[in-house]
């Protein structure tokens, strides 16, 4: 496996920006990287079935954010690869949600975990510190693109050469960052690999609208099958449409609304109902994790949740 990046470790005035700590999460050690690398640098890996599946959770809302904020969603998303070890570090996952490993607390929220600190002489001690925790993986995402956009106490234009305007390929965005926000001299390499292996510029564009209906319910899925459909099944009358998709895959509101449930039950598994203006709502079942609580307002095409088979499902 390839050892960890590790950060500078910023002591900011108390007013500055939270401090970043990559250095105490385990190595991703899922990659086989390849004998040779390619012509512009970067290390070859083996795609992996677990990096798949976290792009599929993190995809959307780094596109969302990248498109707001100026910033290649691409960059952002291998680095949460390396930094997360594919969202398999335990800071990571929930109910934490910190990608970057950025210190302090997010609303009021914190999580106190073991790091490795330099003691300026060379020598690493392992003490305790609290790490941001926040509500879900776009969360971790909006505060990392504000401290790219913000950078550092005394000095905004710490990060600016990975921003979209002063960078015009992700490969000088991955190549500013090299140095300065990893001290591991091959960290664009492994990033511009990644990027490449598993076709990160496509978080780059703009995402094509999900086909809408004439009363204004768009698809909730992409990639998928109707497996059962609606109406007569066996003697039972079958309330929903079946739609089948890959694990993990996204599962996008159908229309802008209020959340009004998000729980498990036997049946429906992991489920969320949506009401929309007039009164309709939608049930979204079998979900493997949603990602909404009761009162959220969603938007058309936010993602709720991911496909999976909980409850009464047969895959």
């Amino acid at each position: 496996p390839e050892e960890a990046p590790v950060v500078e470790d910023v002591q900011p005035a108390p007013a500055a920006p939270p401090v970043i700590d990559q250095g105490a999460w385990q190595p991703v050690g899922t990659y086989t990287p390849s004998t040779s690398a390619a012509s512009d640098g970067a290390l070859h890996f083996e795609k992996d079935e677990s990096v798949e599946s976290f792009i599929k959770k993190v995809g959307e809302p780094a596109r969302k954010i990248g498109q707001k904020e100026d910033l290649y969603a691409s960059v952002m998303i291998a680095q949460a690869i390396l930094e997360s070890a594919s969202g398999q570090s335990q800071l990571a996952q929930a109910p934490n949600y910190n990608l970057f490993g950025i210190k302090g607390s997010h609303k009021g929220k914190s999580a106190t975990f073991n790091t490795q600190e330099d003691t300026g002489n060379g020598t690493m001690t392992t003490i305790q510190a609290a790490f941001r925790a926040y509500e879900n993986y776009e969360e971790s995402f909006e505060d990392y693109a504000m401290l790219m956009k913000e950078g550092l106490s005394g000095n905004s234009d710490f990060y600016s050469g990975v921003w979209k305007t002063n960078a015009k390929t992700y490969e000088e965005a991955t190549k500013f960052l090299t140095g300065r926000y990893a001290t591991d001299t091959s960290y664009n390499k492994k990033l511009n690999g990644l990027i490449e292996t598993y076709d990160l510029t496509e978080y780059d564009k703009e995402k094509a609208a999900l086909p809408v209906g004439t009363q204004g319910f768009a698809v909730p899925v992409e990639n998928y099958t109707i497996s059962s459909p609606y109406g007569n099944r066996g003697g039972e009358f079958h309330r929903g449409l079946d739609m089948a998709a890959a694990q993990g895959e996204p599962i996008y509101a159908s229309k802008a609304g209020i959340v009004k449930t998000a729980e498990f039950h036997y049946s429906w598994g992991n489920y969320a109902v949506i009401e929309h203006e007039g009164g309709m709502t939608t049930l979204y079942a079998h979900q493997s994790q949603y990602i909404v609580k009761p009162g959220d307002q969603v938007e058309q095409g936010q993602i709720i949740g991911y496909v999976g088979s909980t409850g009464n499902s047969t895959g």
